[in-house]
C-alpha cells in the first residue's frame, strides 16, 4: 500500500512540476507576443536602429551571457513574477499601452526592484526576441 501511495505522490509531483513549467513557458510566449503585436515593422526598425540599442548590441555579446541571473524568457518571467504582483504588471501594461507611462518611469520601477544584472539580462532577452521577429 505504501508503494502505491509513493507512486501516486510522485506522479502528482511530476505532473505539477511539468504543468507549472508548461504554464510559465506559455505565459512568457504570450507576453512576448502581446508586446510584439503592438509594435509594427516600422517601429521595430526604429527600435533596432536606435543608437542606444545599437551601442548596447555592440558592447554586450547578446549570444554569450552565461554569467547573467537568467538566460531565457521563462526565467525572466519567473523573476518578474517574484518581484511584481499580477495587478502591478497589469497596471503598468495598461498605462504603457495608453501612453500614460514614460519609458523612464518603467525603468525607474525596474531599478527599484531588480538588480543591475537582472535588468541587463532583461535587456538582452528583449533584444534577442526583437532580433528573432
Amino acid at each position: 500500500m505504501w508503494k502505491w501511495l509513493i507512486v501516486i505522490l510522485l506522479a502528482v509531483g511530476f505532473s505539477g512540476y511539468w504543468g507549472y513549467n508548461f504554464v510559465i513557458s506559455q505565459a512568457s510566449d504570450l507576453m512576448v507576443n502581446q508586446i510584439v503585436s503592438h509594435i509594427d515593422d516600422e517601429e521595430l526598425n526604429q527600435i533596432m536602429d536606435d543608437p542606444t540599442i545599437q551601442h548596447f548590441i555592440t558592447t554586450v555579446d547578446v549570444d554569450h551571457q552565461s554569467d547573467l541571473p537568467f538566460q531565457n524568457k521563462e526565467d525572466a518571467l519567473k523573476t518578474i513574477m517574484k518581484e511584481f504582483s499580477i495587478s502591478e504588471i497589469n497596471d503598468v501594461t495598461g498605462k504603457a499601452q495608453r501612453g500614460e507611462l514614460h519609458p523612464s518611469e518603467i525603468e525607474k520601477l525596474l531599478e527599484e526592484r531588480l538588480s543591475n544584472e537582472e535588468i541587463e539580462a532583461l535587456k538582452i532577452i528583449a533584444i534577442k526576441e526583437l532580433q528573432n521577429r
